[in-house]
């Protein structure tokens, strides 16, 4: 067993994993008991990790509060214990990282059927309906979909309502688009809620996806001559902060009609879209203007992360800030040549790391 072994007894991380593996077995024979006893010392142990110390990277990379919260909802689904998995998977959710889109795929399904083993069909349904189109096709996430738990629901009733529901589903290029003209923040006038954050080095999207026209038929500002697939529709789609988006579609919901959110996208989206549709006529003048522009953008934007890079990598943020100080020169000549980076400074590239030579084979 991993608790067991001699690095679980040395690092309490490890020892977290092993209690939490043994918890799913413990599942497995239906002793809720026992997965509790379990989980308890894997708790116990995790809390006691410090974990600042360096240790490999599949480890450090998918093992924390999220996942152990994870393994502890695979136990109780698989005790039966529906209201602790259904706890569990909510806990888990919260804490995950952005990235990690199948293990937040995996934990949604494994919610959908704490839902259905509650008895509660329609919320189990359309929390499996909120998988990402492009992750449900995932060979595992699809297994999982395709089964709900023993006993609670016939393959072929479970298969049915999760196929014959319309879902949100969005194509890259929506994403992109809205990412893209967004313009860096919350569509709300004067948010400044940022579309991206930065979690653990990682980006993460900050903005959720809103609906000027609800997606359900029961929601705000429903149009029944729109169907599914136009509602999920770039122009249907807004970005906002979770704040803002909860205000459009709650009590509130009233004060924020169709025309309303039509004209905050277009006031958004309108420098951007012009600014593709005349890439045709672009001069060369034209092109300079786009890049200094962009450049001082960039700057503004660079300087909070600089500053938090520093706090890791001083060295590397001394040189960032230097190429960074000669982008912002005004004598730079050629907006957005190499030469604006400072790369070309014999001082500058004489700092940069150099290449280890290969060893041969």
């Amino acid at each position: 067993m991993a608790r067991n072994q001699p690095i679980a007894r040395r690092d309490p991380l490890f020892a977290s994993l092993g209690h939490a593996r043994h918890a799913a077995i413990h599942g497995l024979t239906g002793d809720t008991n026992a997965v509790r006893r379990s989980l308890g010392r894997a708790q116990d142990a995790l809390d006691r990790a410090d974990l600042s110390t360096s240790r490999p990277l599949w480890t450090t990379a998918f093992y924390d509060q999220s996942e152990l919260d994870s393994l502890a909802l695979a136990a109780y689904l698989s005790a039966d214990s529906w209201e602790e998995a259904e706890a569990h998977a909510h806990r888990s959710m919260a804490l995950r990282r952005g990235a990690m889109q199948r293990s937040r795929a995996i934990t949604t399904v494994r919610l959908a059927h704490a839902q259905l083993g509650q008895g509660d069909l329609e919320p189990a349904v359309a929390t499996a309906m909120s998988v990402p189109a492009e992750v449900s096709t995932n060979p595992r996430i699809t297994g999982m979909l395709s089964v709900p738990p023993s006993g609670r629901l016939s393959v072929n009733d479970w298969m049915l309502k999760v196929t014959s529901e319309p879902r949100r589903s969005y194509s890259s290029g929506t994403v992109a688009g809205l990412l893209t003209l967004a313009r860096g923040g919350c569509y709300w006038p004067d948010c400044g809620e940022p579309t991206i954050r930065m979690v653990d080095g990682e980006p993460v999207q900050n903005l959720q996806i809103a609906h000027i026209r609800a997606f359900e038929e029961n929601g705000p500002r429903f149009d029944p001559t729109w169907s599914p697939d136009e509602r999920n529709q770039f122009s249907n789609l807004i970005l906002l902060c979770t704040p803002h988006h909860k205000v459009i579609d709650g009590p509130r919901s009233a004060e924020f009609p169709v025309k309303l959110l039509i004209h905050w996208k277009n006031a958004r989206e309108a420098d951007g879209l012009d600014a593709l549709e005349g890439l045709g006529d672009l001069t060369k003048a034209d092109l300079g203007e786009m890049i200094a522009e962009a450049q001082t953008e960039l700057l503004d934007r660079l300087g909070p992360a600089l500053d938090e890079f520093a706090k890791t990598a001083p060295d590397l943020a001394s040189l960032l800030r230097l190429v960074t100080s000669e982008l912002a020169d005004p004598r730079v000549q050629a907006p957005g040549s190499v030469r604006d980076l400072g790369l070309t400074s014999p001082s500058t590239a004489s700092s940069l790391p150099r290449p280890r030579p290969r060893s041969p084979p």
